[in-house]
């Protein structure tokens, strides 16, 4: 899915010839007093229009206010580097980014100033000792959604075996022999002596087998 732009145009031209504008006011300052603080406004005026250059598509306006800003940065880095030239060449980037901003207000194509950027590109060259990096501008000209990411390999996840619904068998447990039980003596013995056997026998035996003498007291 495409995000339409052109509903930010408004904001954009609005912002970009505020902050052009104020660029200019800086530079005119920076003229009479080299304070730090007149190179760091300078510096996030150039990287506004740039990021919302870059945003809305518009490479020429997003490369010219690149190069600007980099040669602002490099004069941050040393405030000595500041001399009425290179002032002069940062007045004429902000006068043709202005006119870059107020032709995409007029639904035409902007300049890409090939010449000056070529200036910008060598003073940046020459005050840092590399060459400036490339500018990243979106495109939305084409109107096409950017591709898919490919999916993440899947991996497999380890197979967990189902619990099988029967029961386990059930080993018979071992059975250890009960004891027997087995009859008291006096009743064994009682059948085979007699009544009135040595052996303790049951109380109505015991009483029928006591001597006389005992009951009848």
């Amino acid at each position: 899915m495409t995000m339409d732009m052109s509903r930010y145009l408004g904001l954009f031209l609005t912002e970009a010839s505020e902050h052009l504008e104020g660029l200019g006011r800086d530079l005119v300052q920076l003229e009479r007093e080299g304070a730090p603080a007149v190179v760091d406004s300078m510096f996030r005026h150039a990287h506004s229009v740039k990021g919302m250059a870059s945003s809305m598509g518009f490479e020429s306006i997003a490369v010219l206010a690149h190069r600007v800003e980099d040669l602002v940065d490099a004069i941050r880095q040393e405030p000595a580097r500041l001399e009425r030239t290179l002032v002069d060449l940062l007045l004429s980037a902000t006068d043709v980014m202005q006119a870059q901003v107020r032709a995409v207000a007029d639904s035409q194509t902007p300049d890409d100033a090939g010449a000056l950027l070529a200036q910008l590109g060598e003073r940046v060259a020459s005050l840092t000792g590399h060459a400036p990096s490339a500018t990243r501008v979106l495109s939305h000209s084409d109107g096409a959604s950017p591709p898919p990411e490919a999916p993440a390999p899947k991996t497999e996840e380890p197979k967990v075996e189902a619990r099988s619904r029967h029961r386990r068998p059930r080993h018979p447990r071992p059975r250890h022999p009960r004891p027997s039980r087995r009859r008291r003596p006096g009743w064994r013995s009682s059948r085979i002596a007699g009544p009135c056997s040595f052996v303790s026998p049951p109380p109505a035996r015991r009483r029928a087998c006591a001597p006389s003498w005992y009951t009848s007291g």
